[in-house]
């Protein structure tokens, strides 16, 4: 699927329009307005930091319409940035997020089995003290089995779904430009993106999902509005 630049720009015109007061989910977050486009130098620098050439529809756009911005849930995360506004070499140090270059590791959705998570101290059954020392000491099992880096080796982060959940674009082996979803917060594992006939979404699709599916809400609430005052 293709990017249709200027029909993009002009959905997003007519929700800023609609969604003025910010009603639908993740709104407030980007206000329904893209950054300013990256610089084709900018992207091509990135690309060399990290070792990787970003999928086409990506690239496109970051170039052609905006370097992250209005998109899923809380916006499109800018070029080298994660959550938390960070470059990703930051996380990659840290252990936190894996090497862009290395192939995807996932195939399948991946999580560990319902056992692993058994392992967690309970309150309950523990003094204060007692609870604290195995708190620490699965925290630091979650940390070397359950959030090691490698897990998300050949993608990068580009949206933040809430509660500390996110989605990852991948860019690097056979599965690049997939859109995955990081719900280890939770206890979910790394899972694809799939749309509503069970198909797993690609950026371009992923994209052109959540605006198509932002108008309608817009337009529906518009609607109801109008309706109330008519009728009031």
């Amino acid at each position: 699927m293709v990017l249709d630049i200027g029909k993009i720009r002009q959905d997003l015109q007519q929700i800023r329009t609609l969604d003025q007061e910010l009603k639908i989910f993740g709104a407030f977050g980007h206000h329904w307005r893209l950054n300013p486009p990256a610089k084709e130098r900018q992207v091509a620098s990135f690309e060399k930091k990290y070792r990787v050439r970003l999928p086409e529809n990506y690239r496109t756009f970051l170039i052609e319409l905006g370097n992250g911005g209005a998109g899923p849930y809380y916006g499109i995360f800018p070029l080298d940035q994660d959550y938390d506004g960070k470059d990703l070499s930051r996380g990659m140090r840290q252990g936190t997020l894996g090497d862009p270059s290395l192939p995807f590791p996932h195939q399948t959705d991946w999580n560990l089995p319902p056992s692993f998570f058994a392992q967690s101290p309970e309150y309950q059954t523990l003094t204060q003290e007692e609870y604290d020392r195995a708190q620490e000491a699965w925290n630091k099992k979650l940390i070397a089995e359950y959030w090691p880096g490698r897990f998300m080796d050949g993608a990068i982060p580009i949206c933040e779904v809430g509660c500390a959940l996110q989605q990852y674009l991948v860019v690097t082996g056979p599965g690049a430009g997939g859109i995955w979803a990081d719900y280890r917060a939770d206890n979910r594992g790394i899972r694809r993106v799939l749309d509503q006939n069970g198909r797993p979404l690609f950026f371009a699709e992923w994209y052109l999902q959540w605006l198509e599916s932002s108008l309608k809400e817009a337009l529906a609430n518009a609607i109801s509005v109008d309706r109330r005052e008519r009728e009031g």
